[in-house]
């Protein structure tokens, strides 16, 4: 349930953010500079110490998942940091590849990755360092399970895509498993539970802003309860009509 006082906070336009960062030896939970989520140590199945991301006190869980593959490709600059600027020409880089964990909460998907390369460098949480990606769904245009064709047969699902808005970019994710917030025992996921679980928690927080006309509002409506259109073969979830 989202926090009551929350709903009714104007927000400015928010971005996706990624970055990469050290973590000290004596912090158990911190807030991301410039982020809107927190990390903290947590222990994993196999009694490793690990870092996990972690909902601020504003915000409500809702959703957890271990992936295997997230990619996120954006516009970045010779440094490797994403350019919010549409107007800046700058060619889409693969900002990160790697595994963690991804948190739906009522405003944002956050992303914590414990072993990554990409145009950011490469970090691993057993050295101290991990990437980290804000994606507030303010940020989210659509959502896909984007799929393959099978030899002989039918398609697979091969990820979860996010259709970034600012910038304009693309995360890509495989999910391997649904985890609780205790760091409980993981229950195999899917693209497609990992896909409702995402277009559930942004469809929400389009219908909370209160500068949405009526048939916006009836057809992000639309969407939240399940209507998807097709590209191809992948299943996309429409949250904001681009003009």
């Amino acid at each position: 349930m989202a926090h009551p006082a929350a709903e009714n906070t104007p927000r400015a336009f928010e971005s996706v953010l990624i970055s990469r960062f050290e973590w000290p030896d004596h912090q158990v939970r911190q807030r991301l500079p410039g982020m809107g989520f927190e990390v903290r140590i947590t222990n994993r199945p196999n009694g490793a110490a690990g870092i996990t991301p972690a909902p601020t006190s504003e915000e409500t869980e809702l959703a957890r998942f271990v992936v295997g593959y997230c990619r996120a490709l954006f516009p970045v600059d010779d440094h490797g940091l994403l350019l919010a600027d549409p107007d800046r020409p700058s060619p889409i880089r693969e900002v990160c590849v790697g595994g963690g964990e991804v948190m739906l909460t009522d405003r944002r998907m956050s992303v914590v990755l414990i072993k990554a390369s990409g145009a950011l460098g490469r970090a691993k949480d057993e050295r101290g360092s991990i990437v980290a990606i804000d994606a507030p769904y303010q940020a989210l245009g659509s959502a896909a399970i984007v799929r393959v064709k099978k030899a002989f047969r039918g398609a697979r699902d091969r990820s979860v895509r996010w259709y970034a808005t600012r910038p304009t970019g693309a995360i890509d994710l495989e999910p391997i498993a649904r985890i609780d917030s205790d760091g409980g025992r993981p229950i195999p996921a899917s693209c497609a539970l990992l896909f409702d679980a995402l277009v559930a928690a942004a469809s929400d927080d389009a219908l909370r802003a209160t500068l949405v006309e009526a048939d916006e509002r009836r057809r992000v409506q639309w969407v939240r309860d399940g209507g998807r259109t097709a590209d191809g073969l992948d299943i996309v979830a429409e949250i904001r009509r681009l003009s």
